[in-house]
């Protein structure tokens, strides 16, 4: 529970480059996003990345557009039982990573 606090990487103890694998396929070219997973969104990551479902949300919400309601709620349906896990992350992500790219959630969309 070191918080991953380096900067130069986010390399964690462990050697791995996240606390988990949600954080890793999150597709961006920002380099400050994954140190910032690492550092302020772990908790979340190592959630996420414990359920199956929920790292094929990430995957799946990554292809749709933050307006395509129909592409969120197709991955949302497809993988039920990580959307609790999925929408910590993305808010997360959201809140405390401004250079990550926005996850979409089910139901946001229609704003």
């Amino acid at each position: 529970m070191d918080g991953g606090s380096s900067s130069d990487g986010g390399v964690s103890s462990d050697g791995a480059t996240s606390c988990g694998a949600a954080g890793s396929l999150v597709s961006t070219q920002n380099t400050t996003c994954l140190p910032c997973i690492v550092g302020s969104c772990c908790g979340s990551d190592q959630a996420c990345s414990g359920l199956p479902a929920c790292l094929t949300l990430v995957q799946c919400m990554q292809a749709c557009q933050s307006t395509d309601q129909s592409c969120i709620s197709s991955c949302a349906n497809s993988s039920p039982t990580g959307q609790s896990a999925y929408n910590d992350f993305s808010q997360c992500l959201g809140v405390q990573c401004p250079g990550c790219p926005g996850l979409p959630e089910q139901g946001i969309a229609d704003l």
